[in-house]
Formats: structure tokens, C-alpha cells, sequence
């Protein structure tokens, strides 16, 4: 038992120290077991798994051997591959001095703050002095992670000319860290898929409100999962009773009859694609769309919608991968005929001479880029040939107000090629305002090999970075690169991001995709979550900017269908506001008609659905406890914040909804 323990406290040390949490981190097992690490190698690496991103305090080495020196180096995350692929120095080398014979242990502390993050960062040895040696354990230490193809995470590597060798055993190193002064007991997001009895297929993911009862629900790869918040707060799935089936290859909730309730659409392959249309009580009725022809659909990778002629119905755009690599099959934009189907308009975006019909497409999006009222249209193509004629950059097609659009990539700045190879591999996309200007930024995600991230015999690849909209007049949309600048660490395998205020300060985070997680993180900001309902255009407002204006700031965010790799976020926008104690004002830019709604008199921390007529409400009453007598029979009183008309339904426990003859409205109940 004693020496369980011994061994426990080596691996993983916690204390506290002036109020800074401080760990350390070490990859061998005991000192019983050391040797001398001897060989001829250029490079001497030792991975460190990070569970806790923390400012690196100090490293600690066992040495033997004759007095000498050696070169520290420090490598952050390298992009996730197991072992430095990149070798970029968090800081200056460092050089160390071994003053005595045999057997010495030497600390170093870092005096420069050099933060890790991410899940691993290594210590490199090297320049090592003849008959100096760093101590190694002999016994096996299994690797982290193992895969049949590829990924085996070691905690040693040794590189000899070009040549790496991995070993399963592990340098007598210590790092010391220092947590970061917030809680990381508790991590910021936390997987609650299972308890929220959510499954389903990852990337078929959409968002919105079906029903009408204030809270989001979820399509997954063809299931309907309803949001129960109130009652179990849980997610029932609702396919079997809905009268859904099938697995499609994509789906979204959409308006496609522009009623104002949410629909359902199913794409698929060898079997024709529906439309499940919702009743206005959440019963739908399945509709076979015969504008997409059975076989047209096959590898799915990109789904968004727009209404880009302005008539008040959701048309359609589909980007597809290769059936058989590398030749992709074609992309489509369809227009919404106004009776649940589509008819074929691809035309309007591809010919033959630009090669980008059959460019393998991953992630797509509609947007407004210059703020013309007209929804545009980016394409993330990932290409897989080195060759800069024949491998199509990603697509930005400019909305020209009269039912053409313009392919203008080559003008903004965007994917721009470089070297004499070039490799375009993006991987997704998200329009978001990440620097509250008022003007659509792009986080443009890409797969990046490490070789080919700063060029290798002229091969290059862009990797995942945001472009910053610089609009100045509809002749000059350009966007600057912040490569370098924008904080977000280079990753090899990037697939797919979207944007969201975590923290509710005001700006927005970056979040990547998968399950249902719970945002864990202390919220130091208030906040305002908007939904809009449209009478004269599409109902549900796609395409409409929105600008939140409070403390002296304008936060601006826009209603889109369909991002990156067949993902659809809610048609509520939030937006945190900082410290902000009151919303000064709302303006509403409104799709299809242009005209400017501004709305005052709103509360922090509080939905709102507003009107295009002016009007505003809060669309749900969430405590429960405010409803008496319960149960009832033919009268019921409800306390809750009038604002202006509120607009509500009663349902019972289990979910049918109550018929109200008549609401009676007094100074304190309804």
C-alpha cells in the first residue's frame, strides 16, 4: 500500500502555493529504475500530456555522467501530431550547465511567462556534451493513445538527422505548472449527451425551435429530439411519433412554405429526398421533393439556405465530396418553387470553364458580406492536387441584386495561393463579426499538414485562420489574413468551428463541433437573445442583420441557415453584452425588404421575439411556479413581466395544447 501511494503522489503532485494552483507533471515511474540515455541524436524529446492549460514554472532534470552542458528548448502543441513536427520555440533556448560528477539533479526556472495549452507541449534536450547523459527510465511506458492507423502518442522521441524514433520509455524530466487563477476542477465545457439522452449521427446537426415552446431542439442525422427542458429536463426523442424516417445524409429545419412554423428537410441518396411539413402543433405531413432527382445526392458535405431572389421562400444550396477519390461530384443551388419543392438553377453559379462545379466541396454558407441586403454565398472547397491552375480556390459568390452572382475570391485576399504547389484544403466555415465593426468576418477552417504549413519545396497549405472584413464600398471588398495574430493555435486536423459568446463579454469564441456540451464557465457578462418574425419576407428572418447596441458598444450579428459541414445553428441570435446593465437600443435590418426596425425598452438577460411591425414580447414564461390553481379546471392565473402583446400557449403535461377562450389582463395577474 505504501508503495502504491509513493508512487501515485511521483506521478501527479498538487499543492498550493500563494494562491496558485501548481502541478507536476512526470513521465517516469520511479528513480529506482534509471539509466543513462545514451545515443547519437540531435534531438532528445519528452511529451508531456497537459490536462490543465497553466504558465510553465520550471523544468527539472536527473543528469550523470561528466560535468558539461546541454540546450533546453521548449515546444508548445505542434499542431497534435506525437511528436515536433514544427519545432517552433515558445521561447529562447535555453543552456544549462551540469557542474558535477555523476549523479546530479539540476532545476531550472523559467523567468519568462510562457503559457501551455491545448493537451500536450514537449521539452527538447539537445547539443548535449560528450559523456554528459540525461537519465531515461528503462522500464515500458505504454503509449498515451493507440490506432490502427496511426496516432501512437509516446512520451519519448529522438531525432537523428531528418529521422525520428519513438521509445516506450520516458527522460527522467519534471515540469512544473501553474494553473491559470480560474477553476479547472470544473471544465468549461462538460459532455452531457448521455445524460441529456442525446444521440445521433455528429456532423448531421441542426438547431431550432419546432414546436414553438421557447426552447431549442435538436436534428440529428434524421432523429427529432425534443427539448424537455421544464418537465425532465431532458431531450425525448420524438422520430418514431413525429412520423419521421430514414437517415438522411443532411437535414435542417427550415420554413419551406414560409408559414412561420419549422419544417423539416430530409436529403437523401438512392431514395428521394422530403420536406415534413409542420401543421403549426408540431404534426408534420411528408412531402416528396421531386426537384431533386433520385441519384443526384450521394457524399453531402455542405447545406445552406438563403432566399436569394426576395421572395419570401428559403432556397437552397448542396456541396458534395468524391465518390470515388479524388473525383468530387457536382454542386447544386436550388430555388424554392413556393410549393415544397425545388427546381435546378445551378447555372446561376457554375459553367464549365471555371473548373469549380466538381471542386470537392467541405462547408458552405450564405452571408451577407457588404451589408447590400442581399445574401452571398462562400463555398469551402478542399482540393486535392498540388497545382495552383488546377486546384480551385474556395468560391465567394458576390450577390449582384438582379439574379446573378459573381465569383470575386481572386479580389478579396481570401485563400490566396502561394508558392509554386499549392494545396487547398479547407475544411469549413462560420461568418461571424469577431471584431464588432458591423461587417461579416470569415473563420476559415483548413487541414493543414505540418509540412506544408510554412512551405516545403514551394508546397504550401493554408492553415485555419480568420479573414478580417475591411469593407470600405461595394468596389473594394477586401479581407486581411490576421495569421500570426489572432491567437488560435495552429492544428493539423482542423474540421470544423463555429462562433459563440461564451462568457457573454461581448465577443465572440470560437467552439468546435460534436456532442451537446454544457457551458461550465463562470458568466461574467449579461446577455440578450433575440428571434425575429418576419411578415413581409421569409418568417423566420434568415438573412436579417441585427445590431445590439449597450454601453457605448454595437454588437451585430446576422440570421443564417446552414454553416461549415451540415450544421445549422438556432434562428435565435445571442449576444453577451459585457457588464452592460441596460440594452440601449436594438436595430433590425430585415431581409427581403430592407427596411431598418429600431426597438427600445429591452432588459439584459432576457429573450425577446420582435415584430417587423415594431412590436416586441418575451415568447416564453419559464417558471412554472407561477401558475395557480394547478391543477385547474377552467381558470387559471399566470404572474409574469408584460411587454407589449406577449404571445403564449398552455400545454399539459403531456404536451397537447390547452385552448384559451379568453385572456384577462389586471394590474398583477393574467
Amino acid at each position: 500500500m505504501e508503495t502504491k501511494l509513493f508512487v501515485f503522489f511521483l506521478l501527479s503532485v498538487h499543492f498550493q502555493a500563494f494562491g496558485i494552483t501548481r502541478d507536476t507533471l512526470r513521465n517516469y515511474n520511479s528513480q529506482n529504475t534509471l539509466a543513462n540515455h545514451v545515443g547519437n541524436f540531435d534531438l532528445r524529446v519528452s511529451r508531456f500530456d497537459l490536462k490543465h492549460p497553466g504558465n510553465l514554472n520550471s523544468i527539472h532534470l536527473i543528469t550523470d555522467g561528466l560535468p558539461g552542458s546541454f540546450t533546453l528548448r521548449i515546444f508548445g502543441h505542434e499542431g497534435g501530431p506525437p511528436f515536433p513536427q514544427l519545432e517552433i520555440d515558445l521561447i529562447n533556448p535555453i543552456s544549462v550547465k551540469k557542474e558535477k560528477n555523476g549523479f546530479e539533479k539540476i532545476s531550472v526556472l523559467i523567468e519568462e511567462e510562457i503559457d501551455v495549452t491545448n493537451n500536450q507541449f514537449f521539452i527538447v534536450v539537445e547539443n548535449i556534451t560528450s559523456g554528459t547523459f540525461i537519465k531515461y527510465d528503462v522500464s515500458t511506458k505504454e503509449e498515451y493513445c493507440s490506432s490502427s492507423n496511426g496516432g501512437n502518442y509516446f512520451y519519448l522521441y529522438n531525432k537523428r538527422g531528418s529521422s525520428w524514433y519513438a521509445s516506450n520509455r520516458a527522460l527522467a524530466i519534471d515540469v512544473v505548472i501553474d494553473r491559470k487563477d480560474y477553476n479547472y476542477q470544473i471544465p468549461y465545457f462538460s459532455d452531457v449527451s448521455e445524460t441529456m439522452q442525446i444521440h445521433g449521427g455528429g456532423n448531421r446537426l441542426a438547431v431550432a425551435d419546432y414546436n414553438n415552446d421557447g426552447y431549442d431542439d435538436l436534428l440529428i442525422g434524421g432523429k427529432l429530439f425534443k427539448n424537455d427542458f421544464l418537465n425532465t429536463q431532458t431531450f425525448i426523442d420524438v422520430t418514431s411519433q413525429a412520423g419521421l424516417q430514414g437517415s438522411p445524409l443532411a437535414n435542417l429545419f427550415v420554413d419551406m412554405d414560409n408559414d412561420g412554423d419549422i419544417d423539416l428537410l430530409y436529403l437523401e441518396s438512392n431514395d428521394s429526398s422530403f420536406i415534413y411539413i409542420n401543421d403549426g402543433h408540431a404534426n408534420f405531413s411528408k412531402n416528396q421533393i421531386t426537384g431533386i432527382p433520385i441519384n443526384a445526392l450521394d457524399k453531402i458535405n455542405a447545406v445552406s439556405m438563403a432566399d436569394i431572389n426576395n421572395d419570401g421562400y428559403l432556397d437552397l444550396f448542396i456541396g458534395q465530396l468524391w465518390k470515388d477519390y479524388p473525383n468530387a461530384l457536382p454542386k447544386f443551388l436550388y430555388i424554392n418553387d413556393r410549393n415544397n419543392d425545388f427546381k435546378d438553377h445551378s447555372k446561376l453559379l457554375y459553367d464549365k470553364k471555371e473548373n469549380l462545379e466538381n471542386a470537392p466541396c467541405r462547408g458552405s454558407q450564405f452571408v451577407d458580406i457588404n451589408n447590400d441586403g442581399f445574401p452571398d454565398l462562400y463555398v469551402a472547397n478542399y482540393v486535392t492536387t498540388a497545382s495552383i491552375i488546377s486546384s480551385p480556390r474556395d468560391e465567394l459568390w458576390l450577390n449582384n441584386r438582379d439574379g446573378s452572382f459573381s465569383n470575386i475570391i481572386n479580389q478579396t485576399g481570401i485563400d490566396t495561393t502561394i508558392g509554386t504547389l499549392f494545396w487547398n484544403m479547407s475544411s469549413g466555415c462560420h461568418w461571424g463579426d469577431y471584431n464588432n465593426d458591423g461587417y461579416m468576418d470569415l473563420l476559415a477552417l483548413s487541414l493543414c499538414h505540418p509540412r506544408f504549413m510554412n512551405g516545403n519545396n514551394n508546397e504550401y497549405t493554408n492553415p485555419t485562420t480568420i479573414y478580417m472584413n475591411t469593407f470600405e464600398n461595394h468596389s473594394s471588398l477586401k479581407f486581411i489574413d490576421t495569421k500570426g495574430k489572432h491567437g488560435i493555435q495552429y492544428e493539423e486536423t482542423h474540421a470544423g468551428a463555429s462562433w459563440g459568446d461564451i462568457n457573454n463579454d461581448g465577443n465572440l469564441d470560437l467552439l468546435c463541433n460534436g456532442k451537446l456540451y454544457e457551458n461550465k464557465a463562470k458568466q461574467n457578462g449579461n446577455f440578450i437573445i433575440i428571434s425575429l418574425q418576419s411578415s413581409d419576407g421569409n418568417k423566420q428572418g434568415v438573412g436579417s442583420k441585427v445590431m445590439v447596441y449597450a454601453n457605448g458598444q454595437r454588437f451585430t450579428r446576422e440570421v443564417t441557415l446552414g454553416h461549415g459541414q451540415k450544421m445549422q445553428s438556432s434562428y435565435r441570435l445571442h449576444f453577451g453584452v459585457g457588464n452592460a446593465l441596460q440594452i440601449d437600443s436594438i436595430q433590425v435590418i430585415w431581409a427581403n425588404t430592407g427596411e431598418t426596425t429600431v426597438y427600445e425598452n429591452l432588459k439584459i438577460n432576457t429573450p425577446y421575439k420582435l415584430l417587423d411591425n415594431g412590436l416586441k414580447f418575451i415568447p416564453t414564461q419559464t417558471d412554472k411556479t407561477n401558475l395557480y390553481p394547478n391543477p385547474f379546471t377552467k381558470h387559471i392565473s399566470i404572474t409574469i413581466d408584460w411587454d407589449d402583446n406577449p404571445n403564449f400557449k398552455l400545454f399539459n403535461s403531456l404536451g397537447q395544447e390547452i385552448n384559451i377562450s379568453e385572456v384577462i389582463k389586471s394590474e398583477k395577474n393574467i
